[in-house]
């Protein structure tokens, strides 16, 4: 139960943490995985496909003709972290992928026409993540696992219509959910829904960890 309330309480106040861009993240790893010698050192390596949700309403833009967008991509992660009974806890680098919108379409103001196409075009992320996981179920096999995290994530997204390239760069921390099915040996599936600000992503992954 203690291990259990201490996760709570990382999770909540990681968030002020990754505010300013994971400072000390290291330092509450390690402490988490002091409080136990019998804790259990990993790293991971992930890849996995990303597929941003909510994408382009073509009612929502004017004066819009065709339009095609590719919304999805390859995504990998590699992190290391620990497991101590049921739990686990990790500290990773997310790397979600890039996305393409190809537009054509007439209009008396190309700029509003240009930016209203940028506010609503899928987009993916990167960055640094925190995640703990509960261990719900497993037998010699197979175990089952559920999970939340937080990422503080980094977009840089550019555009150019006409010569004219706008770039948008932004930045937060949102948190996101998992579900896992990992095997005794090495390899996992795992399930990650992100919930950031412009558009959700769901992303599916196969990973492989080291234990020492």
């Amino acid at each position: 139960m203690g291990i259990m309330i201490l996760a709570m309480v990382m999770v909540l106040t990681l968030r002020q943490l990754f505010a300013k861009r994971l400072v000390g993240l290291a330092t509450v790893l390690i402490s988490l995985a002091s409080f136990n010698a019998s804790a259990e050192w990993f790293i991971t390596g992930v890849v996995g496909k990303s597929t941003a949700l909510e994408t382009i309403n073509s009612s929502n833009i004017k004066d819009l003709d065709a339009i095609s967008f590719d919304d999805s991509d390859v995504s990998f992660r590699v992190g290391t972290g620990f497991n101590y009974d049921d739990f686990s806890f990790s500290l990773n680098y997310e790397q979600l992928g890039d996305t393409e919108t190809i537009i054509s379409g007439s209009a008396l103001n190309a700029s509003q026409f240009h930016q209203s196409v940028i506010d609503v075009a899928p987009k993916l992320v990167d960055g640094f993540s925190v995640q703990s996981q509960y261990r719900v179920w497993h037998n010699d096999a197979v175990n089952v696992a559920i999970g939340l995290g937080l990422l503080a994530w980094d977009l840089d997204y550019s555009s150019t219509l006409n010569g004219t390239t706008i770039e948008r760069r932004d930045s937060g921390t949102d948190v996101f959910y998992t579900a896992t099915l990992g095997s005794q040996i090495v390899t996992n599936v795992q399930a990650t829904r992100y919930k950031v600000p412009f558009n959700d992503v769901n992303n599916l992954s196969v990973g492989i960890s080291y234990s020492f």
